[in-house]
């Protein structure tokens, strides 16, 4: 009898006849292999967004004395939450010490570890070579390896909490693997508005914790169990809407890229995107605002993203490119105009009016080929968003601005993080 190929998983199927003897250990790499796939480009920054990220919390590990001492101890008594942070997670675990729990950073970012060199030699592993060779090698000794020595951290260090941002990569997924087996229970805290729902992604952990009702409903529609969904709200989001009129004026634009993401951003289907739309975007927009008699605008393309590329590309004249800390650039903005983003929370809470542009194609797919999600979707009134140039030009004269009662559905009224204190605390 004839096995079908799943056409959402195609690379996944192939490997898994050439080797199966180790297909349970491919869906655990598919996000590293999808990048060996889909990221390429010019436009891509070579450091990845990801790894810039890591990057940081590493140098900051580093710095630690009381972390590297306390790695080196062999077991630990006080009951630990372990967490991986991330640029906009602080404040997650505010109120931990007064449950007499104390939290420990995550050993593959900390550079003295046995664990994080074992992952950082995976994904050199992965990186570096080509598909066939690098599953010829002894990746998958390294992979089962790692797993038990994070079964291992879980036992000496009293773990009773993990706490992480993704659950898309290699490391993250063995971790949630062995913390169920080690009856430890994991947690993906959202760290961005979703810009693509996924009947896999950010449910592999026991919970996902979001931060308003709106998006807990997007994941109960895709099938996922309403009780393994925690609406916590955000500690720098939640109630935090400025209460004066936000600013809105063509004196100092800026603009946001649609970024064309570096690997297939899901795991339960394959979307090859159009890669003239990132090209396309901040055109479209130029050409909207030189109508209106804009001179010049400020060019923001995402962390992941080649600045120089995107110079290349729209060149001086009209737009300059913003590599300014985000909170600086937003304070010098009279107006932002993007896609599918946080960012359209951040310019709210730096008072700037942010115009959602989302060009529909036929009527359903965005420039790069995804389904526009809620509320990005141009379905909710209350968000101002466009769907053409025509709608673009249109709302950017008429002044539309944002109705701020759409906030709280995304981000909640106020940040209550009891839900995941009561998960950790009730396991000691």
């Amino acid at each position: 009898m004839n096995s079908p190929l799943e056409s959402n998983q195609l690379l996944i199927n192939a490997l898994s006849r050439l080797y199966p003897e180790h297909q349970d250990l491919f869906p655990l790499i598919q996000s590293e292999l999808s990048i060996k796939v889909f990221g390429y480009g010019d436009h891509i920054r070579r450091v990845s967004l990801v790894r810039n990220i890591r990057n940081r919390l590493v140098a900051k590990v580093k710095r630690s004395v009381k972390y590297r001492t306390r790695m080196q101890a062999k077991s630990i008594v006080t009951p630990q939450v372990s967490y991986e942070g991330y640029f906009n997670i602080k404040g997650v675990l505010d109120g931990l010490k007064d449950r007499n729990i104390s939290a420990m950073t995550v050993p593959w970012i900390n550079p003295s570890s046995s664990i994080y060199m074992l992952a950082e030699r995976i994904n050199k592993q992965i990186s570096k070579a080509g598909i066939v060779p690098v599953l010829g090698s002894d990746v998958f000794s390294d992979i089962q390896e790692l797993e038990r020595q994070l079964h291992q951290y879980y036992a000496n260090n009293n773990i009773k909490g993990l706490l992480l941002p993704y659950d898309l990569f290699l490391v993250q997924k063995l971790a949630i693997r062995a913390a169920k087996v080690n009856n430890v229970p994991s947690i993906v805290y959202l760290h961005g508005l979703p810009g693509i729902y996924s009947s896999i992604d950010n449910l592999r952990a026991d919970y996902l914790a979001v931060w308003g009702q709106a998006i807990k409903r997007e994941y109960v529609k895709l099938g996922a169990d309403p009780a393994k969904i925690l609406v916590v709200g955000h500690p720098q989001f939640s109630g935090k809407i400025p209460e004066q009129n936000v600013k809105y004026s063509f004196d100092n634009i800026l603009v946001l890229t649609k970024a064309l993401p570096g690997g297939n951003p899901v795991s339960d289907r394959t979307i090859c995107r159009n890669r003239e739309g990132c090209i396309a975007y901040p055109l479209l927009v130029m050409s909207v605002l030189k109508k209106l008699g804009v001179k010049k605008a400020r060019l923001r393309p995402h962390p992941s993203e080649s600045v120089s590329w995107y110079r290349t590309i729209v060149g001086d004249d009209f737009y300059t490119l913003d590599e300014s800390p985000l909170d600086v650039s937003l304070s010098l903005s009279t107006l932002v105009i993007g896609p599918t983003t946080t960012m359209w929370l951040q310019a709210r809470l730096a008072n700037v009016h942010f115009q959602v542009f989302e060009p529909h194609l036929n009527g359903k797919f965005d420039l790069l080929g995804d389904i526009p999600v809620p509320p990005f979707d141009g379905n909710d009134s209350r968000l101002s968003v466009s769907k053409s140039c025509e709608e673009l030009e249109s709302m950017l004269c008429e002044k539309r601005v944002t109705d701020d009662s759409i906030y709280m559905d995304w981000v909640g009224e106020k940040y209550d993080n009891s839900l995941l204190l009561d998960l950790f605390q009730n396991r000691i």
